[in-house]
C-alpha cells in the first residue's frame, strides 16, 4: 500500500512540474568565489568553489535574468546578485541548476 501511495504521489509530482520547462544538465552546492555583474541586468557571471558539470572550476558561470518586461528583468536580476553576494560574503552554500553546453545557470537557490 505504502509502494502504492508513493508511486502515485511520484506521479502527481512529475505532472505538476513537466521536465520540458525545467531543462539542466547539473545540480551542484558550492560557494560562490567570485561575481562579474558587467553584463547586468541581462547576464550576472560567478565562479564558484568547484565543477558544474562539465564546467569546471573556475570557469565563468552565467545566470540570464528573466521576465516578462525590462522592470521583471531588472527585479530578477537584482535578487539573483543579492543571492550570489549573500554567498559570497558569508560563505552559505548555494545550490545551482545548469547547462553543461555554455555553462549558463536556469536557477539559484540559497541553502
Amino acid at each position: 500500500m505504502n509502494k502504492r501511495i508513493a508511486a502515485l504521489g511520484a506521479a502527481l509530482a512529475a505532472s505538476s512540474f513537466p521536465m520540458s520547462a525545467y531543462a539542466y544538465d547539473w545540480v551542484v552546492q558550492g560557494t560562490v568565489t567570485a561575481i562579474a555583474s558587467s553584463a547586468a541586468p541581462g547576464v550576472i557571471t560567478f565562479q564558484i568553489n568547484g565543477a558544474a558539470g562539465s564546467c569546471a572550476q573556475a570557469t565563468w558561470l552565467g545566470f540570464k535574468a528573466n521576465g516578462d518586461d525590462n522592470s521583471m528583468m531588472i527585479a530578477n536580476s537584482q535578487a539573483t546578485l543579492s543571492l550570489l553576494l549573500t554567498s559570497k560574503m558569508t560563505g552559505q552554500k548555494v545550490q545551482i541548476f545548469g547547462n553543461n553546453a555554455d555553462c549558463s545557470v536556469n536557477f539559484v537557490q540559497l541553502i
